[in-house]
C-alpha cells in the first residue's frame, strides 16, 4: 500500500471521502498522523504493549510484523568503532550513532532505533572466537567491573546502555575486537508525494501491517478532534491486530 492509498483509507475511515461536504485534512496533516501511528505501532510490537501482549520474537506474527526493519549483519562487514571505557578496564563501548553509519551496509545508512542483540568477536593471547551477549542491569555492573580488588570471570560478555552508547563488559583476559549489532532501525518518514532523502511514498513495514497503521492514525485523529467514535475505533484497531 503506497502512502496515497493510505491517505484514501484514512479519509474513508473518518467519513471524509471527497464527495462529502465535510472539513478535510491537508496531505501534510495526514502524513503527520500516519508517521505518528507508524512509530506507535513499532513500539507496541517491539515491547508487548499490544492486544496480544507479545513483544518482538514472541510469535511468528511479531517477527513478520517488524521483519523489514530488523538489520542483521551478514557476511563480512566493518564493525562500528570500539572505544575503551575511561574508568573500567574490562569495558569497551560503541556509539549508537555509529551503528547505521555505513559500517554494516556500504550502500545504505540508517538511523538506529532499538537494540535487539549482538555478537562480539573476542581474542586472547592465543586465539579469537565469537560469543553471544547478555543484558546487564546497572545494579549488577559493579560486580562485573574489573578493579584492584575484583577480577571477575565472565564467560559470556554483558551489554548495558548509557547515554547514546552501548557498553560491552568482557572477561579481563579478553579483548573485544569487533561487534555485530542486530537492531530495529527507524523507518523512513512517509510522505504523500515528492519524497526527499530519508522519506518514502511506500510504507516500509510489511503490507499486512498497513491496515493497523491506518486504523491507529484514524484513532489518533478522532481523539484529537474529540469524536464520540473514539471507543469504536479502538475496538476496530484491536480487530486489525
Amino acid at each position: 500500500m503506497i502512502v496515497a492509498e493510505m491517505h484514501d483509507a484514512v479519509r474513508l475511515g473518518l467519513d471524509k471521502s471527497s464527495n462529502l461536504p465535510l472539513p478535510s485534512f491537508l496531505p501534510e496533516e495526514i502524513d503527520y498522523w500516519l508517521n505518528e501511528a507508524q512509530i506507535q505501532i513499532i513500539k507496541q510490537k517491539a515491547f508487548g504493549n499490544n492486544f496480544r501482549k507479545e513483544g518482538f520474537e514472541d510469535s511468528v506474527k511479531r517477527i513478520e510484523d517488524l521483519a523489514t526493519l530488523v538489520t542483521i549483519p551478514e557476511g563480512t562487514y566493518a564493525s562500528p568503532p570500539l572505544y575503551p571505557h575511561p574508568f573500567y578496564p574490562n569495558v569497551q563501548y560503541i556509539e549508537k550513532g555509529d551503528i547505521g553509519n555505513n559500517y554494516y551496509f556500504p550502500q545504505l545508512s540508517f538511523e538506529y532505533m532499538y537494540y535487539v542483540d549482538s555478537v562480539v568477536n573476542v581474542s586472547t593471547d592465543t586465539k579469537s572466537f565469537q560469543l553471544g551477549t547478555r543484558l546487564a542491569s546497572h545494579d549488577k555492573i559493579r560486580n562485573l567491573i574489573e578493579t584492584e580488588f575484583n577480577k571477575p570471570v565472565i564467560r559470556t560478555p554483558f551489554v548495558y546502555f548509557y547515554e547514546d552508547k552501548i557498553g560491552y563488559i568482557h572477561d579481563p583476559d579478553h579483548t573485544v575486537n569487533s561487534v555485530h549489532v542486530t537492531c530495529i532501525r527507524k523507518p523512513k518518514e512517509m510522505v504523500y508525494s515528492n519524497p526527499s532523502p530519508g522519506q518514502t511514498i511506500v510504507c516500509e513495514l510489511p503490507e499486512h501491517v498497513h491496515p493497523e497503521i491506518v486504523a491507529s492514525a484514524i484513532n489518533m485523529i478522532l481523539e484529537n478532534i474529540e469524536s464520540p467514535r473514539q471507543e469504536t475505533n479502538i475496538q476496530q484497531l484491536t480487530l486489525k491486530e
